[in-house]
């Protein structure tokens, strides 16, 4: 997770955010008994997070900051 190091968010501990988002198991319910390695994403703020599950691992594959076209977002205000 070198990539979230360099990232400045002011809201929290980023790195700490994320983990503890993919401690809860985000995935879809039918994903979840599969074992079958498979990448996800979802948003989160401003942030794009792409990550893989390999049973019972859970690896982030990349955070890339999304791009607002109409301004701000609402927790930014």
């Amino acid at each position: 997770m070198n990539q979230i190091d360099k990232i400045d968010f002011k809201i929290c501990d980023l790195k700490a955010f994320i983990q503890s988002v993919l401690e809860q198991d985000p995935r879809p319910a039918q994903h979840v008994r599969n074992d079958e390695s498979r990448e996800y994403g979802m948003q989160l703020y401003d942030f794009n997070i792409r990550w893989r599950v390999t049973g019972s691992h859970m690896q982030v594959l990349s955070v890339d900051t999304i791009r607002l076209e109409d301004g701000l977002p609402p927790w930014k205000t």
